[in-house]
């Protein structure tokens, strides 16, 4: 029935079983639609250890007599017995460990690899599992190295999967290629999943793509046929809400979390991107409590989208707050320590009335990333520059660019970062807010202009906003602010230097709004400016309370008529 749902042509139905002492394989390829058997392939072996053998031969046959180019079926195959393992107890880990990653339970998948690795230390397929499970979690050093222990059995690896070693490597390396490789490879092998799913992740998370094409390789990903589908669905889910396509990622985020999925981090941030707090509160409490120690990066995005929704609803001191409780709960010198530092001193920092102490925060977090960069590995200083350049943006604002330009020639400085990466993108931003500060927007606006493309950061528009005001273009700058409104999707969803900007994003979305109003006063749009103001105190009720945003909405308001 599912063969002839999905239009398969035929139905491969396996046996096993013992015959006259030897074990027996046998492979019926049946038509769906009759139930008749076509032909069948067999092959006999002696003992458990002769499976894997046995399996190689009919498939080679089946492939064959399927019409698979013989030149192909040779050229692209290795025996399963060279790929996989010839011990039945380390393939049975390894497949068990699939089970749990695919659920999202990388804990337990990554002790049933390691158990799979102390029986067959050279099970390539296995260190490449690994790899994924330390990526996923930011041990950027850690992946870096099963990659390579991988591809140093480069026998034991089938031809697609030392392909997608390759891949995955030149993610971590930051290579200018990294996209153009993930694509060959999904386009040879077009049902190769695990591919698809590779080039999503690192198109999202290191490139901030959200295109047709992305979405189309993603979808793809999540076909039928893929036999471990809910790491595909959940990443869908993360892209709609990138492009605002807020009720299919819900429905695909339910599907996943129904398959077994456990992160609703993103989930309840698609129900917060629609101001549907209390939906998002209890969406995020179904993600079970994780420890930095088994997950850091599950469990950072968690304090980071707990405070998030905090601040998108103006409660930016309790927003600090939280980021600052998560930032105590970490041991001493842990990686996760900087992040927490720069964001937290960014949160509120515009409109807050301590901001000397802010700019003394930034300075301080200037000289711990410094600190922390010089004893880093190569894989882990990506992030720690994005946190150096978001130090620049930020100090800029704040009106010290001498910290500005410190932080900025830190992060410019070094290593070199391919144009895709979120680390580029936010050194050149942090540039031309440096520049508009200086009173040369015009030079800014070049700039930023320069780079929208549909992946520049959402930080881009905040400077573009801002630039445009100061050099006397307000419809324009309205035209910014509007984008920055429409587009709360993707200030959810931005993944850049382990969700760095969540946080002002989150905030320059709400802020848009009030800066909506005060370009429409500009405009002599008395009613636009009405109705900007009314949604700004509507989605942020305690900042007419006191100091400078009270300020600001009290001139917007006495401008009306």
């Amino acid at each position: 029935e599912v063969a002839i749902r999905d239009g398969a042509k035929a139905l491969i139905l396996p046996t096993v079983a013992e015959v006259g002492g030897r074990v027996r394989i046998t492979a019926e390829v049946i038509d769906p639609h009759t139930q008749t058997t076509v032909y069948s392939e067999s092959a006999d072996g002696t003992g458990a250890e002769s499976v894997l053998g046995s399996l190689d031969t009919i498939n080679s046959r089946l492939r064959e007599r399927l019409g698979e180019a013989l030149a192909t079926v040779s050229s692209d195959s290795l025996p399963l017995e060279k790929v996989a393992t010839r011990n039945l107890d380390a393939l049975r880990a390894y497949s068990l460990g699939g089970r749990n990653y695919v659920r999202g339970r990388f804990g337990e998948a990554l002790e049933l690899y390691q158990q799979a690795l102390a029986i067959d230390p050279q099970f390539a397929a296995a260190h490449l599992r690994i790899a994924t499970l330390h990526g996923s979690a930011g041990r950027n050093s850690d992946a870096v190295a099963s990659l390579k222990t991988a591809l140093t059995h480069r026998e034991r690896l089938a031809r697609r999967e030392a392909l997608y070693a390759e891949s995955y490597l030149a993610t971590f390396d930051g290579a200018e290629d990294m996209l153009t490789k993930w694509a060959a490879l999904t386009e040879f092998y077009p049902d190769f999943f695990t591919a698809s799913g590779g080039y999503t992740y690192a198109a999202w998370r290191e490139a901030n793509r959200y295109d047709a094409t992305i979405l189309g390789v993603a979808e793809n990903a999540t076909s039928s046929k893929n036999p471990a589908p809910l790491p595909a669905k959940h990443l869908l889910g993360i892209l709609y809400l990138g492009n605002e396509r807020f009720s299919d990622a819900e429905r695909v985020f339910a599907d996943a979390e129904a398959g077994g999925v456990t992160f609703t981090h993103h989930h309840a941030a698609t129900e917060a991107a629609q101001r549907r707090y209390t939906d998002a509160d209890a969406t995020l409490s179904r993600t079970p409590a994780i420890g930095v120690a088994q997950n850091p990066v599950a469990s950072s995005v968690r304090v980071l989208f707990e405070a998030a929704f905090l601040v998108d609803v103006g409660k930016t001191d309790e927003g600090r707050s939280h980021v600052k409780l998560g930032r105590s709960e970490l041991p001493e010198g842990h990686a996760l320590a900087g992040l927490y530092d720069v964001v937290s001193a960014g949160i509120g920092a515009e409109a807050a009335s301590d901001q000397p102490a802010r700019r003394a925060e930034l300075r301080k977090a200037l000289t711990a990333a410094l600190a922390y960069r010089e004893a880093s590995p190569p894989q882990e200083r990506a992030n720690v520059d994005a946190r150096i350049a978001l130090i620049a943006w930020q100090a800029a604002r704040l009106g010290d660019l001498a910290l500005a330009d410190s932080a900025h020639a830190a992060a410019s400085t070094g290593q070199r970062y391919a144009t895709y990466t979120s680390t580029h993108k936010a050194t050149m931003i942090a540039a031309a807010e440096i520049a508009r500060a200086r009173g040369n927007a015009p030079a800014a606006i070049k700039a930023l202009t320069a780079v929208l493309d549909g992946s520049e950061l959402y930080l881009a528009h905040v400077s573009l906003l801002d630039a445009y005001a100061d050099s006397k273009q307000p419809e324009k700058a309205l035209g910014e602010a509007r984008w920055l409104i429409a587009h709360r999707g993707r200030a959810y969803a931005e993944a850049g230097s382990g969700n760095l900007f969540t946080l002002v994003n989150v905030e320059h979305s709400n802020l848009a709004q009030l800066r909506a109003a005060e370009l429409a006063v500009t405009m002599g749009d008395t009613g636009a400016a009405r109705s900007s103001l009314s949604s700004f105190r509507e989605a942020w009720p305690e900042a007419s309370r006191a100091g400078p945003l009270a300020t600001r909405m009290a001139k917007v308001q006495s401008a009306l008529p």
